[in-house]
């Protein structure tokens, strides 16, 4: 038996469990940064691993699942954020394509009794995860063609595809937590009303409710979060998003260590009197939202009011 699951933490309490086994902790997910579709996987090892700065030999692809023994049977764990559920369609995307298909078992938690806010895997003892072990379920061609269609969406340059696959998408139809998972990361695109992310404009809100240290804007975006998915991306990619926000020509952030405070942009950015894509950031904008390039100010935005994409040239600048 095979036990898959995110990061290092759950694998940690995995193997600490008493559940036969190997434990493998996943550590990559297209959840964040570059994740182009219809290229090698040694094309898209390179990508991430450029991403995320290590040597692409030393970055998990799930081409690497092909050396596991065929006969063990396959037990994934993830939970409900963002995060887990991109590194969960990428492998049963690829267990699907396999001719020789595994026994695959696959435990999902969006809670958890006792522990509230629940936000991951990750928050629970060696003895509450073995008791999750029973409720392990096969799972269904129709679980894989799902997982299938939603990767090919999130690694399409058009983001369109995101949004219509969540049409077609009912919740708690196959993969529950899918379809939240899917919006929450199209929020990740720059809103139509302040050209910023739904993380960047966190980060100036916990600011402005006086947050000032890293650790005090970690733990109110943690409550910021819903559904309660906590800081989901990790604390690195949150202090990069804070650092980008502070470091930039015009910055909406002032840094002091690891205490930030708001500049004047900052305020006029919650006050929707800027934009930070047609106003800041210009042509300086490089930024990959799975499948799709942002890049310059005619970006895919997202507009919260009306819950939906639009492109940038139908948006005026500020």
């Amino acid at each position: 038996m095979i036990h898959i699951t995110s990061g290092d933490s759950a694998a940690d309490l995995l193997r600490a469990s008493g559940l036969p086994g190997e434990v493998i902790g996943w550590r990559d997910s297209a959840a964040l940064g570059p994740s182009p579709g219809g290229i090698s996987f040694a094309e898209y090892r390179a990508v991430r691993a450029a991403f995320r700065g290590v040597s692409a030999e030393t970055l998990q692809d799930v081409d690497l699942l092909a050396a596991l023994p065929e006969d063990e049977e396959m037990v994934l764990w993830f939970d409900a954020c963002p995060y887990d559920q991109m590194i969960l369609v990428r492998l049963l995307d690829w267990f699907g394509a396999q001719p020789a298909r595994r026994a695959l078992q696959l435990i999902e938690v969006g809670a958890f009794p006792g522990v509230e806010p629940f936000y991951g895997l990750g928050q629970l003892t060696a003895e509450q995860l073995a008791g999750l072990f029973p409720t392990r379920r096969a799972v269904t061609e129709s679980q894989l063609a799902l997982a299938t269609a939603a990767w090919r969406a999130h690694g399409s340059p058009d983001p369109r595809e995101i949004e219509r696959l969540i049409e077609r998408v009912e919740d708690g139809e196959d993969l529950p937590y899918l379809r939240p998972a899917l919006r929450r990361l199209l929020e990740q695109f720059p809103a139509a009303e302040d050209g910023l992310s739904r993380t960047e404009r966190e980060c100036l809100e916990a600011v402005a409710a006086g947050e000032s240290s890293f650790g005090g804007i970690f733990r109110a975006i943690t409550r910021l979060e819903e559904p309660n998915h906590g800081c989901w991306y990790g604390d690195g990619e949150l202090l990069s998003t804070l650092q980008e926000l502070a470091a930039a020509p015009l910055p909406a952030l002032t840094q002091t260590g690891d205490h930030f405070e708001l500049t004047e942009l900052g305020r006029a950015l919650l006050a929707g009197e800027a934009d930070w894509v047609a106003r800041h950031e210009g042509d300086r904008l490089q930024r990959w939202q799975g499948g799709v390039h942002l890049e310059g100010k005619k970006v895919w935005r997202w507009e919260r009011q009306g819950g939906r994409l639009l492109h940038g040239t139908l948006l005026s600048e500020r």
